[in-house]
């Protein structure tokens, strides 16, 4: 445990960090607080408020020299295409620099366009294209393709698509360090640079969403490994072997829409998880294929399927699902049926040193054991890295930077019925923070603290002070 010296230092430095950045008023509040005996969160990170990036479509130039995938690669890139040479260009252009040295080969099925793409040919080497006679659609060629496919993963692509570095071996490790993941989704950010999806959303009624939707990106609750109820087919990682027994996309969805959602439904339904990797990233001009009113050409297929797709999960959704927008917290991360526990430390631990040396760290791990939904809240609201990342990849929320700084009672208090439990770090802590967690979870939790050998023992907030 820290000795309150030691706090009162790291107190001060971080009012003399106020001091210089906001002036005398920041100072005396914190310097005035502490010696009134209460523990103010600490500074936010230093370029923790958000912004937005645009993205643009990449002009490579000259031949595009891929790699030669040899008789066995790791990987199958399928890109189905109908014209837009333009965005495959360039799409493909973004593989080729932001792919690393993994063993991959790319597919491309050209469903019968009449631009340049006839010519992909010349313009790209050491790719498979496979040609129509008869344009087919988004879902057969898909199916096409991926009989073709030589690795063990499959990973399926619009040509609209821009990737990010460390788009394709964060994929992959997530199947190998998963091997109950069945199909992995990306983080998918519109060129405008808002995100278009932290996975999906399946209410009872069958009706999609895509989590998180023109909202900033880099937000806590967008940047964590979750299961979810499905990811968008613009770019998804599926192991061959259970695509091959599932027969890949149902045809019963062609030409499009909603094939992506029931392939995540009966991948579940064989005992696998359905995955959201927010470190693999790629930016998506939605709607440049099918366009975005759905009362027009294939995207009028999107209300029809739907009813398809509520009628062959009818059960499962009423069962295991939420009504539309009735709970989102839960939702995101398929919680429905887990319990939620929200941590509360000094700090992110260093996950580096020996697990148990650390409190917090050993406090996550126990959760973690116990099949727990982890949300963690330093104090500090520091984003230190990499200790974020490598616990964001075991599952766990961290609740870092300005926002939940200058927003945490309102936090508390909007998602306290979804909170079965929370636990300090030390009795310390929890005396410090007691009165803001009883004012708003209204005594409906069990509060847990750690003995000295962290053991759980229940106790009311009131029994630790």
């Amino acid at each position: 445990m820290m000795a309150k010296g030691s706090l009162f230092f790291r107190d001060i430095g971080y009012a003399m960090q106020l001091l210089r950045r906001d002036g005398i008023g920041e100072f005396i509040r914190r310097t005035g607080m502490y010696f009134q005996g209460q523990r103010l969160p600490s500074i936010p990170l230093p370029g923790a408020t958000e912004f937005i990036t645009g993205y643009s479509l990449e002009r490579p130039c000259g031949i595009l020299e891929f790699p030669d995938p040899g008789e066995f690669p790791l990987v199958s890139v399928i890109i189905p295409v109908y014209n837009q040479w333009e965005y495959t260009f360039s799409c493909l252009g973004s593989i080729l620099k932001n792919s690393d040295d993994i063993h991959y080969e790319i597919i491309l099925v050209d469903d019968n366009s009449t631009d340049e793409t006839r010519f992909a040919g010349q313009h790209v080497n050491n790719i498979r294209i496979i040609r129509n006679v008869v344009n087919q659609g988004f879902l057969f060629n898909c199916n096409k393709a991926a009989a073709e496919a030589g690795g063990k993963f499959i990973v399926l692509l619009n040509n609209d698509t821009l990737v990010q570095p460390g788009w394709l071996i964060w994929f992959l490790k997530t199947m190998e360090e998963h091997p109950d993941a069945g199909l992995a989704g990306a983080k998918l950010i519109f060129s405008t640079g808002r995100l278009q999806e932290a996975g999906g959303i399946v209410f009872r009624d069958g009706s999609a969403m895509n989590y998180g939707r023109e909202d900033f990106p880099d937000r806590p609750q967008y940047n964590y490994f979750k299961d979810v109820d499905y990811c968008s087919g613009a770019a998804i990682c599926v192991r061959k072997s259970l695509w091959d027994q599932l027969g890949g996309f149902d045809a019963r969805y062609a030409p499009a829409y909603y094939e992506d959602t029931d392939l995540a439904m009966r991948i579940r339904g064989m005992g696998y998880r359905t995955v959201y990797q927010p470190k693999s990233v790629v930016i998506h001009f939605e709607g440049v294929s099918h366009g975005t009113d759905i009362t027009q050409g294939i995207k009028k297929k999107q209300d029809d399927n739907q009813k398809i797709f509520y009628s062959r999960w009818r059960d499962e959704l009423l069962k295991n699902h939420y009504n539309r927008d009735e709970n989102i917290f839960r939702s995101r991360e398929r919680s429905i049926n887990r319990n939620i526990a929200l941590l509360v430390g000094y700090k992110v631990p260093d996950c580096t040193e020996f697990p148990g040396k650390d409190r917090s760290l050993q406090m996550i791990n126990s959760f973690i054991e116990r099949d727990y939904v982890i949300k963690f809240l330093p104090i500090d609201f520091m984003r230190n890295e990499p200790h974020v990342t490598f616990l964001e990849q075991k599952g766990v929320e961290v609740l870092y930077g300005k926002w939940y700084h200058d927003n945490l009672h309102a936090w508390i208090n909007e998602n306290s019925a979804n909170i079965d439990l929370v636990c300090f770090v030390d009795k310390k802590l929890a005396k410090s923070y007691a009165n803001l967690f009883n004012a708003d979870l209204k005594g409906n939790l069990n509060t847990v603290v750690f003995d000295r050998n962290f053991s759980f023992r229940a106790r009311s907030v009131n029994s630790v002070l």
